[in-house]
């Protein structure tokens, strides 16, 4: 994969919403893309799923996520609705078994739009920058560090040099 490309794209998607939103309100990008949510108590591993049911396009989310990782799922699956749509007129319904699986570009991309969304820019350049670590980061933005780990590699890409380590885990909502 040409991991320039996707994450210029993605990125660049992410931004043109949060533009046309005035916003990096969830709520608010999600009334702007016409997508419904709805709260599923019985879920038990299963976080988020994006689907279509009839004419719209639909998040299902474990009704019971702390905040940090429900905003990850919401974000994630926006970030399904933006960039891969064509995806779901195929498959008819997204099931995530792994959000960190980098193996997979759908659930890769999903990830870096969410890291986008999620977490600022200045932000985080300001406290990489001033020396905090990505757990210690973490704990400050109430983000996970493997979310955070892709925002470096985001930044990095786009020519800021960090020096951060490469933290994926392929399994980490599995595991929350």
């Amino acid at each position: 994969m040409n991991w320039s490309y996707s994450i210029g794209r993605v990125t660049e998607a992410a931004k043109q919403l949060i533009s046309e939103a005035n916003s990096q309100d969830l709520r608010q990008l999600y009334k702007m893309q016409e997508l419904y949510l709805y709260e599923c108590p019985d879920f038990d591993e299963l976080k988020g799923m994006y689907a279509q049911v009839g004419s719209r396009r639909c998040v299902f989310i474990k009704s019971d996520l702390p905040q940090d990782l429900r905003d990850l799922v919401l974000a994630h699956e926006l970030g399904h609705d933006v960039l891969h749509r064509e995806l779901l007129d195929q498959l008819q319904i997204m099931k995530e078994v792994s959000y960190f699986d980098l193996a997979s570009t759908p659930e890769l991309e999903a990830n870096l739009f969410a890291a986008t969304i999620l977490l600022d820019d200045d932000k985080f350049l300001e406290m990489a920058q001033t020396g905090y670590t990505l757990e210690q980061m973490s704990s400050a933005l109430g983000q996970c560090v493997e979310l955070l780990s892709l925002k470096a590699l985001i930044l990095d890409k786009q020519g800021h040099k960090l020096r951060l380590p490469e933290r994926y885990a392929a399994d980490f909502l599995l595991r929350a």
